[in-house]
């Protein structure tokens, strides 16, 4: 569920999605607000889950030589608990349950072809509630951000 965002919190999010390494006093220096105001409302954005700290990485350039969607159909009823499950497993960075032709969308990263084969041949089959898998593996991207800016108000 969205929480309210007022207008300096929107220029904040954007500011840090510019550079989250920006000091709170060159923040609040941007904003027109004092360095405690900014300290507040970041705590409050954290402890919201609205931002997150934290450094991105690119999963092919730090040595995962394999990036694959996985896309999941669950038997009847089975949505929620095969999620919660595929939820506790590092190799996923995202468990996304969804409309459509499949049920859950997973995102991974693998050290090659052979660990994503591993994984879905034997790990991911051996979860209690999966009917059908489909893998896609990556070949380079094209696009990937993480900017996602907020909507107006």
């Amino acid at each position: 569920m969205a929480i309210q965002l007022d207008k300096i919190d929107r220029e904040l999010i954007l500011l840090l999605q510019e550079d989250s390494r920006t000091p709170a006093v060159q923040l609040a220096r941007q904003l027109g607000i004092s360095r405690s105001n900014v300290s507040r409302r970041l705590k409050h954005l954290y402890a919201e889950k609205v931002i997150e700290p934290g450094v991105v990485t690119d999963p092919l350039k730090v040595g995962f030589g394999t990036y694959a969607f996985i896309w999941i159909q669950t038997q009847h009823g089975a949505v929620e608990d095969v999620a919660r499950r595929l939820g506790q497993i590092d190799d996923l960075f995202i468990v996304a349950e969804m409309a459509g032709r499949f049920d859950i969308m997973c995102g991974g990263v693998f050290h090659s072809g052979e660990d994503l084969a591993d994984f879905v041949l034997t790990r991911l089959q051996g979860v209690p509630g999966i009917e059908r898998i489909e893998t896609a593996y990556v070949f380079r991207f094209v696009k990937r951000t993480f900017r996602i800016g907020v909507p107006p108000e």
